[in-house]
């Protein structure tokens, strides 16, 4: 009785490491956890809202805050900052924004997505959606065309096309307003967001103001698995995990960079 007591009680032991080992492999190479933590930086204001990253690599956590920070406040948030708002407010410019709020699509491992939900006024009212995919291990911002090369990203192109507008026609009521179809088939699919399992884009940015109101769905879910066959590297690495995402660097469009002029002065472009 002992002994089987005895041998019950090493096979828990043995258990137990391996579930312990197990978790460090995963923490130690960056899955199974989330790495970026998202705050908003006040709740002061009723029509405002802002999000400050915080994580242990403190490169990668400055490089997201600045370049949201200087894509959507036009400012560098400072502790002794009354108005965080200020550059951008209606009642600092005319055609400032009078409505801003984000929301945290996706934080894992592989991507860190948010999406602003913004409206500015001048003589009219805009309204509009500004989607950004950072990578949580070297702060940069994802592109889709980093994750194929030119002919498989035109081919993924036409099959995400074709889904949405299978996914939008039949919202569509008034013959005239088909030219969302049109916009659809010719987007760049910058409006986009991904967790582990699917890609989403959005239509909202394409349909013109007054046709907002309709109501439309304006999200097409795109499963991961459909279109793995046109990854590069780059798109198997952050779309589909195993490699460690650090190494790739986006090459594409918007990205923050960092200077100095005579050596003193810093610069982001």
């Amino acid at each position: 009785m002992k002994k089987n007591h005895f041998k019950s009680y090493k096979n828990h032991r043995l258990y137990g490491i391996i579930i312990l080992l197990f978790i460090f492999y995963h923490n130690e190479n960056g899955y199974a956890q989330q790495l970026i933590k998202i705050e908003p930086v006040s709740d002061k204001y009723d029509d405002f809202e802002f999000p400050i990253i915080s994580c242990e690599d403190k490169y990668v956590e400055s490089k997201i805050n600045i370049l949201l920070q200087l894509s959507e406040i036009e400012l560098l948030i400072d502790k002794k900052e009354n108005n965080i708002f200020q550059r951008i407010a209606l009642d600092s410019t005319a055609n400032g924004k009078s409505f801003m709020k984000y929301e945290v699509l996706s934080n894992f491992e592989r991507n860190v997505a948010l999406c602003f939900d913004q409206i500015a006024s001048s003589y009219t009212l805009h309204y509009w959606n500004q989607y950004y995919n950072f990578n949580p291990r070297n702060g940069d911002l994802y592109h889709l065309k980093d994750f194929f090369n030119t002919a498989d990203f035109e081919a993924f192109k036409a099959f995400v096309s074709k889904q949405r507008i299978a996914n939008f026609a039949p919202q569509i009521t008034d013959e005239y307003q088909k030219y969302i179809l049109q916009y659809i088939k010719e987007d760049n699919l910058m409006d986009f967001y991904f967790n582990e399992s699917d890609l989403f884009f959005d239509a909202y940015n394409l349909i013109h103001k007054n046709d907002k109101t309709f109501g439309f769905s304006t999200i097409t879910k795109i499963s991961i698995s459909e279109i793995t066959h046109w990854l590069n590297d780059f798109g198997r690495a952050v779309l589909i995990g195993g490699k460690d995402i650090k190494q790739y660097h986006s090459s594409n469009d918007l990205q923050l960079y960092e200077g100095t002029i005579a050596e003193k002065i810093s610069i982001f472009i």
